[in-house]
């Protein structure tokens, strides 16, 4: 497998990351069998990879996957790096291509175009509530994808 090291100076929150590789692409060997969600690499010391806090790895089936890191060092003069994946870099294509619709959103209208009883907001409310809508339900047309209806701060959704 190959990784890059990089600086990542985007909050978490974003999809596209403002990241600087620090490294050239090395090949890594993995020390034993490693997650491919949080993996944990050992590399011969490197200067260079200290101050890294992003890594991009491509596995040996070819794919890759952008994560959050980590870097130490362990008594051996050796460097520990332990990843977490980050799911919107390493999904960004398939969530830009994903289908949906989006009837509310704080960025558009005065705060959305549909009247809504609910707002404003309040953050502090944390009760989350998903059904699976049937696929003939005449709220939603689709292609037989499964739909979802999401209903925040508390109550009972209905169909």
């Amino acid at each position: 497998m190959t990784a890059q090291f990089y600086i990542n100076t985007s909050p978490t929150d974003t999809l596209d990351k403002n990241i600087t590789a620090i490294s050239p692409i090395i090949t890594v060997v993995p020390y034993e069998i490693t997650s491919i969600t949080r993996p944990v690499l050992i590399l011969d010391y490197n200067s260079d990879y200290i101050d890294a806090n992003y890594i991009r790895i491509t596995w040996d089936n070819g794919m890759s996957y952008h994560y959050y890191c980590t870097v130490a060092t362990n008594n051996g003069g050796q460097l520990i790096v332990t990843c977490e994946r980050d799911p919107l870099m390493s999904f960004k294509d398939a969530i830009k291509n994903c289908d949906i619709t989006v009837t509310r959103n704080a960025g558009i209208g005065a705060p959305t175009i549909y009247p809504d009883s609910k707002l404003p907001v309040y953050p502090n409310k944390k009760n989350i509530t998903s059904i699976v809508m049937p696929e003939t339900s005449s709220s939603f047309t689709g292609d037989g994808d499964t739909c979802y209806l999401l209903t925040c701060i508390g109550g009972e959704p209905t169909e």
